[in-house]
């Protein structure tokens, strides 16, 4: 019995070292290589991708558009990390398309809510940023965390009707860095 035990202790003692590094090396981490691959860039690059795509009207390269930060769909007044980063995703994606975005925090005349993060637009106040700004589109969007995935919506509403004209909904998976990022909330608790 005591031979069984030691064979079996043993071997879980092999198989723990073999993940250890040997010394003098490291466990192999992120890379420059691998962040160029980023899974979480590349799905909201696709996402301003299909929301240009989808428009229903032409959108001009001069005229500016305004990307606000998501908001999380149970709160309105919340956003997270995770929230700001897609909106900037979204924002350098359009950008380089060709498009004019306008960015906000450099402007005295919008109002920027300091304790939320961000630039939190609810539907009655697009109208008077879109004209303050001669704005053409307004992007907006919500996120929800789940278990296994944070489900993220993105509309592109025409600045001076409030119309939706490009809508996208899209998962990523609530691992890894997106787990990180989506659970810096900030807003009211």
């Amino acid at each position: 019995m005591i031979r069984i035990v030691t064979i079996v202790g043993g071997a879980f003692l092999v198989a723990a070292c073999a993940d250890m590094p040997v010394s003098g090396t490291s466990i192999p981490g992120p890379t420059y290589e691998s962040a160029k691959s980023s899974g979480l860039l590349a799905a909201n690059f696709d996402a301003a991708d299909q929301l240009l795509s989808m428009a229903q009207r032409p959108l001009g390269a001069q005229v500016p558009i305004i990307v606000t930060t998501l908001v999380n769909l149970d709160d309105l007044n919340q956003t997270s990390s995770l929230g700001r980063l897609i909106s900037e995703h979204i924002a350098t994606r359009v950008t380089q398309r060709g498009l004019n975005v306008a960015e906000l925090r450099l402007t005295s005349k919008v109002y920027v809510r300091a304790a939320t993060g961000g630039e939190m637009m609810l539907s009655r106040d697009i109208r008077e940023i879109a004209a303050n700004h001669n704005a053409q589109a307004v992007i907006v969007g919500t996120f929800s965390v789940g278990s296994e995935y944070v489900y993220v919506n993105v509309k592109l509403i025409e600045g001076g009707e409030n119309r939706v004209i490009a809508a996208h909904s899209y998962l990523l998976p609530n691992v890894g860095q997106v787990k990180v990022l989506a659970r810096g909330r900030i807003g009211p608790s």
